[in-house]
């Protein structure tokens, strides 16, 4: 009798050790597992391997060297030989050439305007569809359009260095200003078609200084003008009625009444691309120390408070943004991040890529490789 009781609680005690050890096992597999997920997907959910694509129904002639650039409808590669012209389904809506020996493009909403660097003809496009040919007195050194078509060029002067003017999609002048002694790097029109921002550097008293110039499109006189010592401006870029102004050692924000709201030093860094989206400034810089051959991406509010940080372990190619989402990678790795630098999920596809930019909101994007491109479903599996 008092072995069978023995032998009951010998069996309790032994299937009370087999539970603690499942237990334990089955804790030290969430743990394994987690750890390694970590590892592979930088703490994201698991990694979007197979995301729907639809591929173009043509391939960029070999041999010529493609740019591209993306409008809310289409997607254009442009090359001194020929524009292509692709819609959403991903064929080829018109596939011509135009007579531009440095063919500049630039976009912004359902418009694309290509101008002929160095040259006076400029083509704006709406949708597939040229709306305008410009001819302007002066050899163009940059140009830019806004979401309704209006069109910001500098040019080469004679008897001044720059000219800054302003052409509605019907061709009138709507702003003209002449630079004097300053030379112009940069301008940008906002959305609203009334701001006007000029980048502009001074050299005329022997120390080199910048300009943050800002106008009313109804007026000759600027109602900010601020100088900056040891500072160059390559871009001034609007992002609704949010100026961003980037600069070799900062970047500095305006609000629409020209009052400076923010500034984000880079702290010596070196400044690899920049990007703008919705309230948020994004910019890559390039790895330092033992991080070299990597690369932090970091956001920016409009006072230029830091959002977050993401570190990629490789250099990063390509960025851009569209509404609450960045895109970031190089190779054929993309990684989505939300507006604070938390990557949400990653996209891999089964070409290297050049570029990656969203296409028709942030749920669809569009990769460049060098032989043509694929639309991709920016969503998690």
């Amino acid at each position: 009798m008092k072995n069978t009781v023995y032998q009951k609680k010998s069996h309790k005690v032994l299937w009370s050790i087999l539970i603690v050890l499942l237990i334990i096992l089955a804790v030290f597999a969430a743990v394994f597992f987690a750890y390694f997920v970590q590892l592979d997907t930088n703490g994201t959910t698991p990694l979007n391997d197979s995301p729907a694509v639809i591929p173009m129904e043509f391939e960029l002639d070999p041999g010529i060297s493609y740019k591209h650039a993306v409008t809310d409808s289409y997607l254009f590669f442009y090359s001194a030989e020929n524009i292509k012209i692709v819609n959403s389904s991903g064929k080829v809506e018109q596939d011509f050439n135009l007579p531009l020996s440095s063919p500049y493009l630039t976009s912004r909403g359902n418009y694309v305007l290509i101008a002929d660097k160095g040259g006076r003809k400029a083509y704006l496009f709406h949708g597939a569809e040229q709306e305008m040919l410009f001819e302007l007195p002066e050899s163009i050194i940059s140009a830019s359009v806004n979401s309704k078509g209006c069109c910001v060029f500098v040019t080469k002067g004679e008897s001044h260095k720059c000219s800054v003017s302003v052409l509605d999609q019907k061709g009138e002048e709507k702003f003209r200003w002449n630079s004097g002694g300053l030379y112009v790097l940069d301008a940008d029109i906002s959305d609203n078609s009334r701001d006007i921002a000029v980048s502009a550097l001074n050299t005329s008293s022997g120390v080199l200084s910048s300009n943050i110039i800002l106008f009313s499109i109804d007026k000759e006189t600027p109602f900010t003008n601020d100088s900056f010592e040891d500072e160059l401006f390559a871009a001034v870029r609007y992002s609704g009625t949010t100026l961003y102004c980037i600069g070799e050692n900062k970047a500095y924000i305006y609000n629409g009444y020209g009052k400076q709201t923010g500034v984000v030093d880079y702290a010596d860094r070196e400044l690899l691309s920049y990007n703008t989206g919705g309230d948020a400034l994004a910019l890559v810089f390039a790895g330092s120390g033992l991080s070299i051959g990597a690369s932090d991406v970091e956001t920016y509010n409009v006072k230029g408070e830091m959002l977050g940080q993401f570190h990629s372990v490789q250099e990063a190619a390509f960025l851009d943004c569209r509404g609450g989402r960045i895109a970031v990678g190089s190779g054929r790795m993309v990684s989505i991040l939300n507006t604070k630098c938390k990557e949400e999920f990653q996209i891999s596809l089964d070409m290297d890529l050049l570029d990656f930019m969203f296409f028709r909101g942030e749920a669809r994007a569009v990769g460049i490789s060098a032989s043509g491109a694929q639309f991709v479903a920016v969503s998690k599996n």
